[in-house]
């Protein structure tokens, strides 16, 4: 019985209801020769996908199924515990060579120029001005440090989108989103998810990374809610320091 060629990370499979787990098993288990009606006793002993991951073959055996069998999913649950994101390998994938984000293509916005006597823009140089004075600057400073910075510039833009273009827009810090874990902020358009923000002052490839997998889930999550006559099929997804911005 041998395994066929698809990643996925524990994280991912953690996630994963009964039903999902036996799709998941026949895609990436050859069951040649094999009475497929034994892998209902996974949805008949309800085993999710973050049990799945810690069965033995011997709990399995006692629930009825064949000893070899048991033995060939324990052992694959042992190799996809230790399944975890690759950042290089998602680099790659788009484009990017050897960890170098700036090759990555990147969204270029329409501008739109923000008068300077503009409320919302003022009071955000004003609350900078007030965190640089309480905390310093962000050169050694840790994520959090850095995401109080990120919160004020991004409630600014949100103000000010929302005048400009007149649409609901919201944002939601420290969200968890489902099979994507939790990302720093997330930000709605009438109901429909449009952009995932990550902040990281260091290791901003693995930031990255992470990044596209969140837009990923949220993606689909948007394609689930979509209408048919709907257009929206893309999602942004934006990577700070705070100093650097990435929009893609």
């Amino acid at each position: 019985m041998s395994m066929k060629a698809r990643y996925v990370t524990a994280k991912e499979i953690k996630e994963y209801k009964p039903e999902e787990l036996i799709k998941f098993l026949k895609k990436n288990l050859n069951f040649d020769g094999v009475d497929l009606e034994n892998l209902e006793i996974i949805r008949e002993q309800e085993v999710s996908g973050r049990s799945f991951l810690n069965l033995t073959h011997e709990s399995y055996g006692r629930w009825g199924m064949p000893s070899g069998l048991a033995c060939s999913i324990a052992n694959f649950a042992k190799k996809c515990k230790k399944k975890k994101l690759d950042p290089r390998k998602l680099l790659t994938k788009h484009g990017v060579e050897n960890g170098r984000i700036i090759d990555m293509p990147q969204f270029t916005p329409k501008i739109h120029k923000i008068d300077d006597k503009d409320d919302y823009f003022l009071h955000c140089l004003k609350d900078i001005h007030l965190r640089l004075n309480n905390m310093g600057t962000i050169d050694e400073s840790n994520e959090t440090i850095c995401c109080e910075y990120i919160s004020t510039i991004l409630h600014a833009c949100i103000h000010i989108t929302r005048k400009l273009t007149g649409k609901n827009i919201s944002i939601y810090p420290q969200f968890d989103g489902k099979n994507a874990g939790r990302v720093n902020y997330v930000i709605n358009a009438s109901e429909k998810l449009i952009c995932v923000t990550g902040g990281k002052q260091h290791q901003i490839d693995i930031e990255f990374a992470q990044n596209v997998t969140q837009c990923n889930s949220a993606y689909k999550t948007n394609q689930k809610k979509r209408k048919a006559e709907e257009k929206h099929d893309y999602i942004f997804g934006i990577v700070t320091t705070t100093t650097a911005w990435l929009l893609f």
